[in-house]
C-alpha cells in the first residue's frame, strides 16, 4: 500500500489509464471477523506483557476506554469482551465508555451483548469526573469516572499514521477522557498547530504529558489499532505500551509511509472507507497531506462522499468576509472539527479547493470551496493542469518527512 497510496500522473494522457471513476469512495465491508480474531489474537498474546488471562482475576472490574475515531468499532470492541470473557471476566463486570453520546448509543446497538455496559464521557457532568492527581506540571489530572472506578483499565485507540504530531498509545485516552479544561486546552487550534511546526521541544513536552497521565491512569496495556485500505484494520497491536508504540510505528511506516514528491500544481486528495469514515476530520488530515503536495496557488480536489453536518466551528467559514479575519477566531477552537476547520482555511489561502461530496452545492461555496460532481470535471481539471498528484485515502498517508505547518504565535500555558 505504500507505493499505491501515492500516485504521480506524469501527464493528462495517462489519466486515461486512471480514470476518475476509479476513484469511487464505496467499498465492500471489512471483514469484521478477521478484526475480531485479530483483537481476540492480540489480547491472548500481547507483547513484551503477559497473556490477558494472567493478568485478570474473576473479580476484576473492566473498562474498556473506546478512542475516538475507531475502524470497524463493532468488531474491535467484540474481539476485546470475548478476550475478557475468555479470560474469565463476566458480562456483567465489563463497560466500554466512548468519547460521544451518539457513538455509545450506536455500539450499544451493534454489540447487543447482555450485561456488558456501553457509556460516553459526560463533559458537561461535574460528577462523571474523579481527581487522579497533580502532574509534574501541578496541573489537576482528572478521569471519566467510570475508568477512575475500573479495577482495569484497558485503551483501545485508534492510530491516525497521517497526523504530524505522535501521541503514541495513550493519545485516544488523554485528554479525551478528562475534564473539558484540559480538553480545551490540550485540543486547541494555536496548541496543536503551533506544537507540530516547532517540532523538538514542544512536541515532545506534548508526547510527554500524554504519557505521564496514562502511567498515572494507571493503564499497563494498551491496544492501538492501525486503519487498513478501505475502512478496515491493518493490524492490532496489544501489550507493553512502548512495545506497542514501536511496532505500530513500524507498521504505519510500511502501510502508510511514502516519499514526499515535488509539488504539483494539481492534487487530487480521495477518502477511503465507507460511510463512517466520510468525515469533516478526515478532511481536515486529507488536507493536511495535500496542502504539503501543492504548489503556490495550485488546485486541491477532495474527492469524497462526504455528508456531514457544518457544525458551529466550521460555520465561521461560512460566507467568511476576509479568511484574516476568521484565522484568529479558529485559532482559539478545539477539537477535530476545529482542526478540519483551520486545514481548510489553510488550504484556501494557498490556493483553490475543489469538493466532491453529497453536500449541497451551495454549502459548498459558501464555506470557500468550489463544488465538483463528475469524473469528466474532474478530467478536464487533470487536463488542464498536465500534471498531477493523486492520493489515495489521503486521510491516512504518511508522508516523510513529517510536516511543519505555520506556526501560530501563543505565550506558554
Amino acid at each position: 500500500m505504500a507505493v499505491e497510496a501515492l500516485r504521480l500522473c506524469a501527464t493528462s494522457a495517462e489519466w486515461t489509464e486512471f480514470h476518475a471513476d476509479a476513484l469511487a469512495t464505496s467499498c465492500p465491508a471489512p471483514d469484521d471477523e478477521a478484526i475480531r480474531m485479530a483483537v481476540l489474537k492480540a489480547l491472548n498474546a500481547p507483547i513484551e506483557f503477559p497473556p490477558l488471562a494472567d493478568s485478570l482475576t474473576p473479580e476484576d472490574y473492566v473498562a474498556i476506554a473506546l478512542g475516538a475515531g475507531m475502524p470497524a468499532k463493532k468488531a474491535v470492541v467484540a474481539g476485546a469482551i470475548e478476550a475478557l470473557l475468555q479470560s474469565g471476566i463476566k458480562n456483567d463486570r465489563i463497560s466500554v465508555v466512548t468519547t460521544s453520546l451518539q457513538e455509545a448509543e450506536l455500539l450499544r446497538e451493534l454489540l447487543g451483548i447482555e450485561g456488558v455496559t456501553v457509556e460516553y464521557h459526560d463533559l458537561t457532568d461535574d460528577d462523571s469526573l474523579c481527581f487522579v492527581g497533580l502532574t509534574k506540571n501541578d496541573r489537576k489530572l482528572m478521569l471519566d469516572r467510570s475508568l477512575f472506578d475500573a479495577d482495569v483499565l484497558l485503551p483501545i485507540t485508534a492510530v491516525r499514521p497521517g497526523e504530524s504530531l505522535r501521541e503514541g498509545p495513550f493519545g485516544g485516552v488523554f485528554p479525551d477522557f478528562c475534564d473539558q479544561e484540559t480538553i480545551a486546552r490540550f485540543r486547541r487550534v494555536r496548541s496543536v498547530v503551533t506544537a507540530a511546526a516547532r517540532e523538538g521541544d514542544h512536541a515532545a513536552a506534548r508526547r510527554r504529558e500524554v504519557e505521564e497521565a496514562g502511567w498515572m491512569f494507571g493503564a499497563p496495556l494498551v491496544v492501538s489499532v492501525v486503519p487498513g485500505v478501505q475502512g478496515g484494520v491493518a493490524e492490532v497491536v496489544a501489550g507493553d505500551p512502548n512495545a506497542v508504540d514501536i511496532r505500530v510505528e513500524s507498521v504505519c511506516q510500511e502501510v502508510w509511509g511514502t516519499q514526499t514528491p515535488d509539488p504539483k500544481e494539481l492534487v487530487i486528495a480521495s477518502l477511503g472507507g465507507g460511510a463512517a469514515d466520510q468525515t469533516w476530520a478526515a478532511v481536515g488530515r486529507a488536507l493536511e497531506a495535500a496542502d504539503r503536495l501543492a504548489t503556490s496557488g495550485g488546485v486541491i480536489v477532495l474527492w469524497t462522499d462526504l455528508d456531514a453536518t457544518v457544525g458551529p466551528v466550521l460555520s465561521k467559514l461560512l460566507d467568511a468576509d476576509g479568511l484574516d479575519r476568521v484565522g484568529p477566531r479558529l485559532s482559539e477552537e478545539a477539537g477535530e472539527e476545529a482542526l478540519a476547520a483551520w486545514r481548510l482555511m489553510q488550504a484556501l489561502e494557498r490556493g483553490p479547493v475543489f469538493l466532491k461530496s453529497r453536500l449541497p452545492d451551495e454549502t459548498v461555496e459558501r464555506l470557500g470551496m468550489a463544488p465538483i460532481a463528475s469524473s469528466k470535471e474532474l478530467g478536464r481539471l487533470v487536463e488542464r493542469h498536465g500534471t498531477c498528484t493523486l492520493l489515495e485515502e489521503a486521510q491516512h498517508v504518511w508522508l516523510d518527512p513529517p510536516a511543519a505547518p505555520t506556526s501560530i504565535e501563543e505565550t506558554d500555558e
